[in-house]
């Protein structure tokens, strides 16, 4: 009965401490730190792998910049072969650029042509393109690409169509630039749009001028701006002046040479206007003056009118004999 007694004043007094102290004094303060985090996406670096396909690359591995781009990329080598680029598959895919954005960790692919006499397999020999009109002429039947790309594309003529572009399908399909990577010999289409003819109503005739010599005649449709292409006008210099061109005139309008001019609305004709300039002249003897003959002094000017003026033969000039 005693034992019991004390017993209990012991569970009273634990009790009456517990009641007194916060838990947290006893229980172990546990931080996020302490246990596995469990990291967001946004918080996860974004790595991007390079896959060198076939070639080797001394980079592996990068990872993207806050703007998930990368700031350089890798430049693998493959004896007898040309790097394209790199790209999202090892074949085909989309090219990656520095302006390429990662939203998560990917591998990119080189891809490659093989380089032209390097040996005699079939995927080192030169990538041709054949250019098919398409119903239209085109004076370059295919061309080599170098590094997988056209340097130019040529073009292609049909009477009554305008001409659209090259591209990889006869209607529809993608339209090829000199930014297209080709991967074999490829066969690209042009495509056309046809031109509906104007009647002689939609039509006008613009007339250029140099005083009464007709430069340049040609028809535009009506609500085109005028554009003078030819050779620039000139007026021969006279005594008092040279000329230069300054411009345009229609009627009481005067456009500068630099000036874009009115659409269209009827037949029109637009005459060369020049200022004229002042001669600055510079002068040279260019025939000296002797004492029976007269002189020539000739004045240039820098537009090529010159003029001369004679020089006054200088005479004879006798001296005294000297008597002693």
């Amino acid at each position: 009965m005693k034992n019991f007694r004390k017993l209990t004043a012991c569970l009273l007094a634990v009790l009456m401490i517990v009641s007194v102290f916060p838990v947290s004094v006893f229980a172990q303060t546990v931080t996020p730190k302490d246990v596995l985090r469990d990291d967001s996406d946004e918080d996860l670096a974004i790595i991007v792998t390079f896959d060198p396909n076939g070639g080797s690359c001394d980079v592996e591995t990068a990872e993207v910049n806050a703007e998930g781009c990368l700031e350089e990329l890798p430049q693998p080598v493959w004896l007898g072969h040309n790097f394209l680029g790199w790209f999202t598959e090892a074949e085909g895919g989309e090219e990656v650029t520095l302006e390429t954005v990662f939203n998560e960790s990917a591998t990119v692919y080189a891809q490659w042509i093989g380089d032209e006499g390097s040996d005699d397999s079939d995927e080192n020999l030169p990538i041709i393109i054949t250019f098919d009109a398409n119903g239209g002429v085109c004076e370059i039947e295919s061309a080599e690409t170098a590094m997988g790309r056209l340097t130019v594309l040529p073009e292609a003529e049909r009477e009554g169509f305008s001409f659209l572009g090259w591209f990889t399908e006869p209607e529809d399909g993608e339209e090829i630039t000199t930014d297209t990577v080709f991967t074999a010999n490829t066969t690209v289409y042009a495509h056309w749009k046809e031109v509906e003819e104007d009647s002689a109503e939609d039509l006008a005739d613009v007339t250029w001028m140099n005083e009464d010599e007709v430069l340049k005649t040609e028809t535009v449709r009506k609500g085109e701006i005028p554009v003078y292409d030819g050779e620039t006008p000139v007026k021969a210099a006279d005594a008092g002046s040279h000329y230069v061109f300054a411009g345009w005139i229609s009627g009481s309008s005067v456009f500068g040479p630099d000036d874009e001019l009115p659409p269209v609305e009827e037949d029109v004709v637009y005459t060369a206007v020049f200022a004229a300039e002042p001669h600055t002249f510079t002068d040279e003897v260019t025939t000296e003056p002797t004492c029976t003959e007269e002189g020539l002094r000739t004045y240039t000017c820098a537009c090529g009118w010159t003029y001369t003026e004679t020089i006054e033969a200088l005479g004879h000039g006798w001296s005294e004999p000297a008597f002693t």
